[in-house]
């Protein structure tokens, strides 16, 4: 639609001299086009996609799996710590040589 209208106001620029109508004209073209972009945007952004961000369902299957990790990971700490005790308690019951 832009390019439509800037072909348009190229062929009526060469078809005949370019005058002060014609760049005010251009002028209030340009302005309008940029004001309904405007409103155009400020609608989409204001209407979204209709949900809350972080509550749909792939989102919350992420947020499923990200605690599950997150409690694999500390019963890991806890597993490591429980073996570095016993290899501690291991090496401390060898007899020396």
């Amino acid at each position: 639609m832009i390019a439509e209208l800037g072909q348009a106001a190229q062929q009526a620029a060469s078809g005949s001299g370019i005058t002060g109508t014609f760049v005010l004209d251009g002028a209030l073209l340009i302005a309008g086009l940029k004001a309904v972009e405007f409103g155009i945007s400020k609608v989409r952004s204001r209407n979204g996609n209709g949900t809350k961000p972080g509550t749909s369902e792939e989102c919350l299957k992420h947020r499923d799996e990200l605690t599950a990790l997150k409690t694999e990971q500390a019963n890991t700490k806890e597993d490591i710590a429980e073996v570095k005790f016993d290899v501690k308690e291991l090496l401390r019951r060898i007899p020396p040589k």
